[in-house]
């Protein structure tokens, strides 16, 4: 079974050129919360903060969630701006 990691939240972050802040806000967790989610220490995202996130970053929800977010992570790994690790 696929999972959703911090790098994929991450890479869909960079790829909407959002700051970790301005995401935050919009999801309406605090900033050490969204960091956790981002570097995988609350591995767990609650759904309708992954929905939200997913509304900010204009990403369409009628695709295959996992498709989009391997597709964003190579997307921003190459454009250079960040590396996102792997598991």
């Amino acid at each position: 079974m696929k999972e959703i990691t911090g790098d994929h939240l991450r890479a869909m972050r960079l790829a909407a050129n959002k700051k970790q802040s301005e995401m935050a806000e919009k999801v309406k967790i605090n900033i050490k919360t969204y960091e956790n989610y981002e570097n995988s220490v609350s591995p767990n995202i609650k759904l309708n903060h992954f929905l939200t996130w997913m509304r900010f970053c204009k990403l369409d929800s009628n695709v295959d969630i996992m498709e989009m977010l391997e597709d964003c992570k190579t997307r921003v790994e190459a454009s250079g701006r960040v590396r996102v690790r792997s598991k």
